[in-house]
């Protein structure tokens, strides 16, 4: 048992351990393989407080962890290794860093992070961009292709439009890159205009490359027929791509309809993104610079084919008079031997057809004074029958005559100088007329007596 008198103070047993690690440590530095975790910038000191963790390859469970510091000479060499890397120093990256074993009695056990090294993580960079990339070869066919040692795309092939008008600008609104690309666009030197549309979305941090994905898919659901989509970053630290390397981010990318051109401020390696593009460019401001001179481009062409119409038309005029005049010449003797061939065979045709004609009516003039002769005869034959049937006509015209008719004991009644058909027609008083065939009879009418079918005589 522990008696009282054996106890010493937390500080000399502090100092104990801290002479071990003195003892054990002094002079020595060790590169060792861990992961970032809890990183804190203080940025008015110029230091860092972070911790050190190594996790189960296998199961991601945690093995070890350690407190760090890094003070200004380290953070030198971190300035170093994300300017090599393109890669900021951040949590969860596995990095290769030297650091040396140091306790202190009021703060415990750390290690002082004094180098990153670049090379172990531009080589991991390159072996993830690597695995990406040849994912999206394996996952994307027909989208992502890779010939003779070139990425291409399906957004990379997309047809160049003509002109540049209607932009959907996705980036980070407020920052120098996202203004330094409107302000080139509206203000070019030739007063072209256009129409944006701003699609804000983080261009950096964890989880940028989710949220440009569903701005992208935003742009889609819209249907707006843009000529293109402008992804840019700018105003903030060079080092920070990893959104832009990014599977799900490279394979909207790639698949994407509409063109698309990256301006991400990197200015060394391309990211995965990059490859994937219609076009990939340094800047926000070059973006801008590469639409208005596409478009200028086009104008000049315009100009161009102006200037050559308007200085080959009148040649091109003259020429064209030429080959009228002498196929108008051409035409005019061909229609005169057109002609002439054409009246020859008319005047053989009109003399064949009258020598047919006297040749026929010769063979047909003895038919004809035979038929004319029967003609004659069968017409006297008609005169003397139609002549009898006439006088026959005549005779019995005469025995039913009016004279005939009076004479045979008939009369007939007029009354106002009109036949009177029917004694309906008259009345008591009526002054009627009598016609008898040696002469006429008036006389007064004073009973008029009706038939009703009955014969009265």
């Amino acid at each position: 048992m522990i008696t009282p008198a054996s106890h010493i103070p937390l500080s000399q047993l502090t100092r104990l351990i801290e002479a071990v690690v003195q003892n054990s440590f002094a002079g020595k530095t060790f590169w060792v393989i861990a992961e970032v975790s809890g990183l804190r910038y203080y940025s008015g000191k110029n230091y860092y407080f972070l911790n050190l963790v190594e996790k189960a390859s296998a199961s991601n469970t945690l093995l070890t962890t350690i407190a760090a510091t890094v003070w200004s000479h380290g953070v030198n060499r971190i300035r170093r290794f994300e300017s090599l890397t393109g890669q900021k120093f951040d949590n969860n990256l596995q990095l290769l860093l030297q650091v040396r074993v140091e306790y202190h009695i009021a703060y415990g056990l750390k290690l002082n992070i004094l180098d990153v090294d670049p090379s172990f993580t531009l080589g991991k960079l390159a072996m993830e961009k690597q695995l990406t990339l040849d994912r999206l070869l394996e996952e994307n066919p027909g989208f992502v292709m890779l010939t003779d040692g070139e990425y291409s795309s399906f957004n990379k092939l997309r047809v160049s439009p003509t002109v540049i008008q209607r932009i959907a600008l996705l980036g980070s609104p407020g920052t120098d890159g996202f203004r330094d690309f409107i302000h080139e666009i509206e203000r070019n030197l030739y007063g072209y205009k256009f129409q944006i549309d701003e699609y804000p979305a983080p261009v950096q941090g964890v989880g940028a490359d989710l949220k440009i994905v569903e701005k992208l898919v935003e742009i889609l659901s819209l249907e707006i027929n843009y000529d293109v989509v402008a992804i840019v970053r700018g105003g903030g630290a060079d080092t920070d791509l990893i959104a832009f390397n990014s599977y799900r981010l490279s394979r909207a990318v790639a698949r994407f309809p509409i063109p698309i051109i990256t301006g991400i401020g990197h200015t060394r390696n391309e990211s995965i993104a990059d490859l994937m593009a219609w076009r990939s460019l340094k800047t926000p401001t070059k973006v801008a610079a590469f639409i208005i001179d596409h478009n200028k481009g086009f104008e000049d062409q315009l100009l161009q084919a102006g200037t050559r119409i308007f200085e080959y038309a009148p040649a091109l005029v003259s020429r064209k008079k030429e080959q009228l005049y002498y196929l108008n010449s051409a035409l005019q003797g061909s229609m005169k031997e057109i002609t002439f061939v054409h009246r020859q065979y008319l005047n053989e045709l009109r003399n064949s057809f009258t020598s047919q004609a006297l040749t026929g009516l010769r063979n047909r003039s003895g038919e004809v004074q035979s038929l004319l002769q029967m003609v004659k005869q069968a017409t006297k034959h008609l005169l003397v029958i139609e002549q009898n049937r006439l006088s026959a006509m005549g005779q019995t015209l005469k025995m039913i005559g009016p004279e005939k008719i009076l004479k045979r004991g008939f009369s007939l009644v007029f009354h106002n100088g009109k036949l009177v058909k029917d004694a309906a027609l008259l009345k008591p008083g009526s002054i009627i007329t009598t016609q008898f065939h040696d002469g006429r009879v008036s006389s007064e009418v004073t009973n008029v007596n009706l038939s009703h079918g009955e014969d009265d005589l």
